[in-house]
């Protein structure tokens, strides 16, 4: 059996139950929308970018990316993740409901 880890502990820190972050920081095509509204975040912004990460190993492609930083911005803040090219065709319907279900926009 294969087994997939993802690891990154250079911007992890502990949680604090009911804690706001505030601090822009990630790579850009994983970050969630909320990070870049800047208005405060909590840990659901780890599901986002998990979500990222799923769709761009089912997909190979980012779900929101574009060559242009505000453009990517933009895509993130207001796109649905694009589930019509021919790729998607193979994929599950479960799958990519969770996809769905982990990239919303405003997860409160």
């Amino acid at each position: 059996m294969h087994q997939v880890k993802l690891t990154d502990f250079g911007l992890s820190k502990l949680i604090v139950p009911g804690e706001i972050m505030i601090e822009s920081c990630g790579t850009l095509a994983y970050v969630g929308p909320e990070v870049l509204h800047k208005e405060g975040y909590g840990k659901e912004v780890d599901i986002w970018s998990t979500g990222v990460i799923l769709y761009t190993m089912l997909a190979r492609a980012l779900p929101f990316h574009s060559s242009d930083k505000k453009r990517t911005f933009q895509l993130i803040k207001t796109a649905d993740p694009d589930f019509e090219s021919d790729i998607w065709k193979t994929i599950s319907p479960e799958s990519k409901d969770l996809i769905r279900k982990m990239l919303i926009k405003i997860p409160a």
